[in-house]
């Protein structure tokens, strides 16, 4: 999972980037940002070998801020 974000992210979108430069709006540096701290969050049990409830929930708690969040700013 985490290897395959970092092969599209780098790869695929360079390439893409190559033949056809890509605008960056300001929204989307916020959620590259988002995107780095949650696979932050998920190494450390991924390290560990195990995903714990406790983990899985604050995963799933910042899925839902981040969704509200992106509705209430973005709607």
């Amino acid at each position: 999972m985490v290897g395959s974000n970092i092969f599209n992210i780098f790869f695929i979108l360079g390439v893409s980037a190559v033949t056809c430069p890509i605008p960056v709006s300001p929204g989307a540096l916020v959620d590259g940002t988002v995107l780095a701290v949650v696979m932050c969050f998920f190494l450390i049990p991924a390290c560990r070998g195990t995903l714990r409830r406790s983990d899985g929930v604050l995963l799933f708690l910042a899925y839902w801020v981040y969704t509200a969040w992106l509705l209430m700013t973005r709607g």
